[in-house]
């Protein structure tokens, strides 16, 4: 099928979050000759390993450090929770583990936002304006929370 961080990007585009993403996690990350994505582009691909090695203490605090916590976390959860469905076939402790991080990051995303809108309702908006970075595809908040099924994300916001 291809190189090991091949196999790792198809997962993560496709099988995981339904290829919501066309740079989230590049093979060319580990190439010798590229130096390493510096910034939030290294803390988004730690995000990603921590899921899959089910590290899932260090998946919460690196969605807390991004520079766009609520896309990332919003975006984690999805993966998470598609890969709870795998794992109940074969291991349940896998699974309750990771519809909890799912949870937990979906409410993390709302209760950001929820602060931002008590701050200054004018920010708030301007986040769910604001065209996310390549990572994201360029949607929107309101996009990508649609496209990861986060129905928790509207009902929540007036």
């Amino acid at each position: 099928m291809g190189t090991f961080t091949d196999i790792i990007q198809w997962i993560i585009k496709y099988e995981q979050s339904g290829g919501l993403f066309s740079a989230l996690f590049k093979p060319e990350y580990f190439s010798r000759d590229q130096p390493l994505a510096a910034g939030d582009k290294a803390i988004q691909m730690m995000a990603i390993w921590a899921l899959l090695l089910n590290r899932l203490d260090l998946v919460k605090l690196f969605c807390a450090y991004s520079s766009e916590p609520i896309a990332l976390s919003i975006v984690m959860a999805k993966i998470a929770r598609s890969m709870a469905r795998r794992t109940r076939e074969w291991c349940l402790v896998y699974e309750k583990g990771l519809l909890e991080l799912s949870c937990f990051l979906n409410a993390m995303a709302v209760h950001l936002l929820d602060a931002v809108y008590r701050e200054s309702p004018t920010k708030a908006y301007q986040a769910l304006c604001r065209r996310l970075g390549a990572s994201f595809n360029g949607m929107t908040l309101p996009q990508l929370a649609y496209e990861c099924r986060h129905l928790l994300f509207f009902v929540l916001h007036r």
